[in-house]
């Protein structure tokens, strides 16, 4: 992968992704350096979030930080993985983009364990893997028992190890960059 730079990875990535899903206007889409995320109205009105939560342009910024450069590019990635769930989730967890908005008090139904800001870490094992595969299982458990800071490691707020940006829960506060 050498002889690249970050912006030419950036917009050979957006540029697959319309090829990819047979649309065109790539290069009118990347040179977008005034649209904005906008705040979310919810067309029934009982889940709007009335601040954007971010202001992240498409257009590549080289001046801009590092981590305003990563906020990009995964955003892309979450647009061009809409149809990946799991590397999308794994890729949220990992950097904290894109900034999504908070599950409602309604739609956590952690009992309060899990921030709504930040949503679920990783999903605990499941009941049959204590039946099928206890020894991994229970030795799994005691690893993240290890790592909790909440007693119980196999629940979804536990970090999985490669989860451990610092900071990544203050990246939500509703606020832009």
């Amino acid at each position: 992968m050498g002889g690249g730079t970050a912006q030419s990875y950036y917009e050979d990535g957006i540029r697959l992704s319309f090829e990819q899903w047979g649309v065109s206007g790539a290069d009118t889409y990347m040179s977008n350096s005034t649209s904005t995320p906008t705040a979310y109205n919810d067309p029934t009105g009982t889940n709007s979030f009335a601040t954007p939560l971010s202001t992240i342009t498409i257009a590549w910024d080289e001046n801009a930080t590092t981590e305003v450069k990563l906020e990009r590019i995964i955003t892309q990635k979450w647009i061009a993985n809409w149809m990946l769930g799991n590397e999308a989730w794994a890729d949220h967890r990992r950097t904290g983009y894109p900034r999504l908005m908070p599950a409602t008090a309604s739609g956590n139904k952690s009992g309060g364990a899990v921030n709504s800001n930040v949503g679920a870490n990783r999903i605990p094992y499941p009941t049959n893997e204590f039946v099928s595969n206890k020894v991994n299982a229970d030795a799994a458990v005691v690893t993240l028992n290890s790592e909790s800071s909440q007693g119980s490691g196999n629940n979804y707020t536990t970090h999985v190890w490669w989860d451990k940006k610092p900071g990544r829960e203050n990246i939500y506060a509703g606020s832009a960059n």
